[in-house]
């Protein structure tokens, strides 16, 4: 009997520690804060949307945001930044629009969202290809033309650099 009981026990165990794992939070957002040389941030504190949950990242960079309970998969967040650490003046530069797709909630090391923030005024930043690409990504989007048909104009591409640039300053 003693032994019954004993092989039931394990085996419950056993299952449920092979289930845990794959145990998704549903509406958590998992995002991971770092610089451009890949070193977590503490102290910044992030939000997906007013109706999120406000979240600081742990000593890896992690951080878990809770969503708005409608939110799923596949849905467009904005993250906000809220706070950043003392003397600190960061900048968001990936996602640099600021806009993520919520990645699916299960429980795997993919479904996270790469947050890169610098210094405002880094000239790091320049030399760093991440950041290029960003920042060319971001030219590029300011010049696309708004309509079918539209054509860009030497204005709309200065408009463009000029942005770019004073995020970057």
């Amino acid at each position: 009997m003693t032994v019954k009981v004993s092989m039931r026990f394990s085996w419950c165990a056993a299952l449920l520690i092979c289930v845990t794992p794959l145990a998704a939070e549903q509406g958590i957002l998992v995002v991971h804060i770092e610089d451009l040389r890949g070193r977590p941030i503490a102290g910044v504190r992030l939000r997906a949307g007013a109706d999120s949950s406000i979240s600081s990242p742990d000593s890896v960079g992690a951080a878990r945001i809770r969503l708005a309970v409608k939110t799923k998969p596949g849905d467009v967040v904005m993250l906000e930044v809220l706070a950043i650490p003392r003397n600190k003046d960061l900048v968001m530069i990936s996602p640099w629009d600021k806009w993520v797709h919520v990645p699916p909630f299960e429980n795997e090391s993919k479904n996270f969202v790469p947050v890169v923030l610098v210094e405002w005024g880094d000239k790091a930043c320049l030399e760093n290809p991440a950041c290029i690409r960003a920042a060319t990504a971001q030219i590029n989007k300011g010049n696309a033309p708004k309509s079918a048909g539209e054509r860009n104009g030497e204005e709309q591409r200065k408009q463009a650099l000029a942005t770019v640039a004073e995020a970057l300053d």
